[in-house]
């Protein structure tokens, strides 16, 4: 790690790598055509297509990250989103032909919710560079609200011959709610998960059910921002499987966004944000739209594993608020 200009430089073999671009250059280099990089949600959704001699892809997502810098109080429903695209991604790379998949995530994070305004720890004496508003890269010294340890301890190596940051759950700037690269033990330790991926079995037959969604008997006007929808799974053979049904609801906007989902109540499940049916099963789902949004949306059922919607399970509507 360089210093330049009061800036944070990464070096690798002398080569400055300000930008991811530069970065997955390293890897087109040194892996030329059977390396391929793509985003997660481009990915799942299958835009582009992949070249054959690929054999190692990248995939990447910077939603989650992007949703807890700008709106904290909100951003926990992007963990259940990206969570389904990987799970999607795995399905589909073992159906590609490849034979593991690693999951990670670059940092860990901490979410104080009862941080304040004007909450904030002081810089200890010396000169540093901010990293991250958790953590200080040079030299200088450590106090009651502080820590500073040699860089080598911590695996830092180039320019900076310290590391330091606060004592406490607080950032170096104020009103700082989500915050990382701290030593805490949120910020520090990540997962890794290494999946081996075996060799897809063949296409079963046709489904032994059928899943169905309505609102209000054929209504095309939402009124509310919660919304409520009958989901219905039926058998579709006089012998149907008991197993039970994983649905999940997503609405989207005309731009592809996503504007809303289940709300997670019964008989949501909270943690995945979907619901289990089995067949002969009817329940009614709330929908918690985006308040911000207005206009036209699709609203879709779709299987968790695959993101891929039901045959025939997608209602097109608009809101209209002012009624």
């Amino acid at each position: 790690l360089k210093r330049r200009d009061d800036k944070l430089l990464p070096v690798l073999d002398d080569v400055p790598l300000p930008s991811v671009t530069q970065r997955l250059d390293v890897l087109r280099k040194r892996y030329g055509q059977r390396f391929a990089d793509s985003a997660l949600k481009e990915f799942v959704r299958g835009k582009g297509e992949l070249s054959k001699t690929v054999e190692l892809l990248l995939l990447r997502s910077n939603e989650m990250d992007e949703a807890f810098e700008s709106n904290p109080e909100t951003a926990p429903m992007h963990i259940s989103r990206t969570l389904q695209q990987v799970q999607a991604a795995v399905r589909k790379l073992r159906a590609m032909g490849f034979h593991e998949a690693i999951i990670l995530t670059d940092h860990g994070f901490y979410l104080n919710a009862l941080i304040e305004a004007g909450d904030a720890c002081a810089r200890p004496p010396g000169n540093w560079l901010l990293l991250h508003g958790r953590i200080l890269l040079g030299e200088g010294s450590g106090d009651g609200a502080n820590f500073v340890m040699e860089a080598p301890a911590l695996g830092v190596r180039g320019d900076f011959a310290q590391v330091a940051g606060p004592r406490g759950m607080v950032a170096y700037q104020g009103g700082m709610s989500y915050f990382h690269g701290g030593l805490s033990l949120q910020e520090a330790i990540v997962p890794v998960l290494a999946v081996r991926l075996r060799t897809a079995e063949a296409a079963a037959g046709k489904p032994a059910y059928t899943v169905t969604l309505r609102y209000k008997r054929g209504g095309k006007r939402v009124t509310t921002m919660r919304p409520v929808f009958e989901v219905a799974v039926d058998a579709a053979s006089l012998f149907p499987d008991d197993a039970p049904v994983e649905i999940l609801l997503e609405a989207r906007s005309a731009a592809d966004e996503i504007v809303g989902e289940a709300l997670h109540s019964p008989p949501v499940n909270p943690a995945t944000g979907t619901l289990s049916l089995r067949p002969g099963d009817r329940v009614d789902v709330t929908l918690k739209l985006e308040e911000s949004y207005e206009g036209k949306l699709v609203v879709t059922a779709l299987n968790p594993t695959t993101l891929v919607g039901y045959p025939n399970c997608r209602v097109e509507l608009e809101t209209d608020y002012t009624r």
